[in-house]
């Protein structure tokens, strides 16, 4: 069984690695966009996130300090109206 997705919305951009190697080795994520991810976030180190169904890595620090988890995202922009 699969682990459940867990969604970013990015809120400072910052660099990501691709996972295969290419000619532009690294992306930076801009503002606004979505990441997501089936990893769970335990220690320091690269994760595997994707943006656009791209697979790529990025440092946890980069994700704890540049996005906000679309869950908090979502019931912050609801503004308490139900």
């Amino acid at each position: 069984m699969s682990s459940p997705i867990t969604r970013f919305r990015v809120l400072s951009p910052f660099v990501v690695f691709h996972t295969v190697v290419i000619n532009e080795p690294f992306l930076t994520v801009p503002v606004g966009s979505i990441i997501e991810t089936r990893e769970e976030f335990h220690s320091p180190g690269l994760f595997e996130i994707r943006l656009n169904d791209l697979p790529l890595l990025a440092f946890m620090r980069d994700i704890d300090e540049c996005t906000e988890p679309m869950n908090l995202a979502c019931a912050v922009g609801n503004g308490g109206r139900g």
